[in-house]
């Protein structure tokens, strides 16, 4: 059976995170809460909203949340042949992209490593490859 390496479970939340690294204050994280809590709008777009933190800094904390490395695609020389293992349509829908190929192993950049639908995609697309999965932890731009 191919290597699959998934998310953690997270043992924090990410609120948690930024403020163990300083990036949010206590009262920021509280305002980001009640908001989350009072209009039920996704935890990243209040962070965005209501808090300075950057992109890059988030994506970094979202890498240590899910257990998952952080990879950078800016630079990154992706491989044709990784291209076709992921459907675009697959790949825009769930936010994620193939990104290399070690062995028998193929590394995916996601937005949302907790994506549980993206996940089972994925699994379903490497395993009738017969590839094991690596997932990563990417940022949105």
């Amino acid at each position: 059976m191919p290597d699959i390496s998934l998310p953690q479970i997270p043992q924090k939340t990410l609120l948690e995170i930024l403020l163990e690294k300083k990036l949010l204050t206590p009262a920021q994280a509280d305002v980001v809460r009640k908001e989350v809590e009072y209009t039920a709008r996704p935890l990243e777009d209040v962070i965005y909203e209501k808090t300075p933190i950057k992109e890059k800094d988030l994506t970094a904390a979202k890498a240590e949340l899910y257990g998952v490395p952080l990879r950078s695609l800016e630079e990154e020389k992706i491989p044709f042949e990784v291209l076709g293992v992921i459907p675009e349509d697959a790949a825009r829908h769930y936010e994620m992209a193939p990104i290399d190929k070690e062995g028998n192993v193929l590394g995916v950049g996601m937005i949302s490593p907790d994506d549980v639908k993206a996940l089972e995609a994925l699994k379903f697309l490497t395993m009738r490859r017969g590839l094991g999965l690596k997932i990563y932890q990417i940022s949105r731009s």
